[in-house]
């Protein structure tokens, strides 16, 4: 879990606001969704280079090795704030819950919710076909 104190804006990464907190949200002061087809293509060009930096085909060394490091992309900077915690109904296991409120990165992690979201209905509508999943996603 973070260790900031609750309604201090923190800098973190995307894989720790997925882990670290039970909710996510954007709060209602901040700007609807924007973004235009230029900016999804962009941000989509930037993640497909940053992986192609790690794949194990193309990042090797004059022995064949592979150069990469651990794996990870430039996201862009992720601010937000630790809210308190919030008490749920009494027959939920998990008597309370960590939300995080995003305060700048919200169009990013918006669409790469959405692209997530996408590619997840694309392989369960897809799943026992394998070869098209191949030709359309990659090996």
């Amino acid at each position: 879990m973070s260790k900031s104190k609750i309604g201090e804006p923190q800098t973190v990464n995307v894989a720790n606001i997925l882990s670290d907190y039970n909710f996510i949200r954007i709060p209602d002061y901040q700007r609807h969704y924007t973004w235009e087809t230029l900016q999804v293509a962009q941000f989509f060009e930037d993640i497909i280079q940053d992986v192609s930096k790690f794949s194990p085909k193309t990042n090797l060394d004059a022995q064949g090795q592979s150069l990469n490091k651990a794996r990870t992309t430039v996201f862009g900077t992720t601010i937000g704030m630790e809210g308190p915690e919030i008490e749920l109904k009494k027959d939920n296991p998990k008597k309370h819950k960590l939300y995080f409120d995003i305060i700048d990165g919200q169009q990013r992690l918006a669409t790469l919710s959405i692209l997530v979201l996408c590619l997840q209905h694309f392989a369960r509508k897809h799943k026992n076909d394998t070869r098209r999943l191949e030709d359309e996603l990659g090996n």
